[in-house]
């Protein structure tokens, strides 16, 4: 065994030494030229003696986590000293709080904190602000055009056009046989639904002969037909037998209809294109 060989083995030997002393992980180099994971049966010793190079496992460098979806840090120029286990910066736009702590170029002080002024400042203009408060809860985006369920809706029905929001932050939906869209509203879980379509008046067409009307107000009134249609309204008779002229418009807002084909009162009005 020449110096070079030996010089190299005791080197090794030392790191097997530093492996079962501190039981830290450990890589050895397999057959195909890679570091590989050491197992719990491996042996550094062995390892050595079978002339394959080993080692401590390299620490991964340190890296700020990600700030939650849609935020950012007020800064991003932080090093692992700055954050202690159980410290986090603060997000862009989160006001300070008692207890947080800024830098003042030397040292972290609790009085070197704005309280109440939010932190719109980021790169090297504002100092650095560190706290132990959980992360804010996420501001769930609510696409146009839905509402999201309180709890009390939150009954496990299903309903159709509903999504649920899932752990990537997508809202997604369940396709039926029958091809209908929508989700069971299950607790625990964020759900929206569409909001109902703006209603706009009736026009003349959507009016066919031997349509009757009746007053939102007094639904157990009787019923009274439709005797004339024409493009600014129709002319009904009242409770006193008089014929009474009614725009589109008044009707979405008072009256009822009920056409040959409904088995149902309908709103005087229809959802909007």
């Amino acid at each position: 065994m020449t110096t070079e060989q030996r010089t190299k083995k005791a080197e090794q030997l030392r790191i097997a030494a530093q492996i079962i002393e501190t039981g830290c992980e450990w890589e050895f180099i397999s057959y195909e030229g890679i570091w590989v994971c050491a197992g719990v049966t491996d042996n550094p010793v062995q390892r050595v003696e079978l002339q394959s190079l080993i080692r401590v496992k390299p620490t991964p460098a340190w890296k700020l986590p990600d700030p939650p979806e849609g935020r950012k840090w007020h800064r991003e120029d932080w090093t692992q000293e700055m954050l202690p286990d159980g410290w986090r910066p603060l997000l862009y736009g989160e006001i300070p709080q008692g207890g947080d702590e800024g830098f003042d170029g030397s040292a972290w002080k609790t009085d070197w904190v704005a309280i109440g002024e939010p932190l719109v400042n980021d790169g090297n203009t504002y100092s650095l602000h560190r706290t132990r408060r959980p992360l804010p809860q996420p501001v769930i985006s609510i696409p146009e055009g839905y509402r999201e369920l309180s709890d009390d809706e939150k009954d496990g029905r299903w309903i159709e056009g509903a999504k649920w929001r899932t752990e990537s932050g997508k809202w997604d939906c369940i396709c039926t046989r029958d091809e209908k869209f929508g989700c069971f509203a299950a607790d625990k879980q964020h759900i929206i639904v569409p909001l109902p379509k703006p209603r706009v008046p009736l026009e003349p067409g959507d009016v066919p002969p031997g349509s009757v009307v009746r007053s939102k107000s007094h639904s157990k009134a009787l019923w009274t037909l439709i005797v004339c249609v024409n493009r600014d309204g129709f002319a009904y008779s009242n409770r006193h037998g008089e014929i009474v002229s009614i725009g589109w418009s008044d009707a979405l807002e008072i009256l009822e209809i009920k056409r040959p084909t409904d088995t149902e009162w309908q709103p005087c009005s229809k959802p909007a294109p």
